[in-house]
């Protein structure tokens, strides 16, 4: 039994120690509410995607751009993020401006075609999910 105790706690505790360094805490500004027509402070709250097709966080890391890197202090980035199952260029992209994972869009190729997935409805309806740039747009701020 004593043996038993040992081994459950020594788990527990390496458990713990993998797990802590993974906490790391963003800097987050404080949320800023516009009234309606108050052009006072215009929002200094802006959103910066560069993605680079095909590279990856190791190669990024060896070549350290200099701009990129003055950029890092005040960014949320990972070098360690986890992958679609679907991994092509159009399927990351589709996945990154929708917000939606491969599985419900199913863009698999460059030609940007929706593809039915395995035992589906072949006459149903093709769901279309919008991207973000679809959401500003129609926005009452654009």
């Amino acid at each position: 039994m004593k043996k038993v105790t040992v081994y459950i706690f020594s788990a527990i505790a390496i458990l713990v120690l993998y797990a802590l360094p993974s906490c790391k805490r963003y800097y987050d500004p404080p949320p800023y509410f516009e009234e309606p027509g108050d052009t006072a402070r215009p929002s200094a709250r802006k959103v910066l995607i560069i993605g680079i097709d095909g590279a990856v966080g190791s190669a990024y890391k060896t070549i350290q751009a200099p701009v990129l890197e003055g950029m890092k202090a005040h960014s949320k980035y990972s070098w360690e993020a986890v992958s679609d199952e679907v991994t092509t260029s159009a399927a990351s992209w589709k996945t990154l401006v929708t917000g939606i994972s491969y599985g419900r869009h199913t863009i698999s190729d460059s030609t940007f075609i929706y593809t039915q997935p395995p035992g589906g409805d072949l006459h149903g309806e093709i769901k279309s999910y919008p991207s973000f740039f679809n959401y500003i747009l129609s926005s009452s701020r654009s």
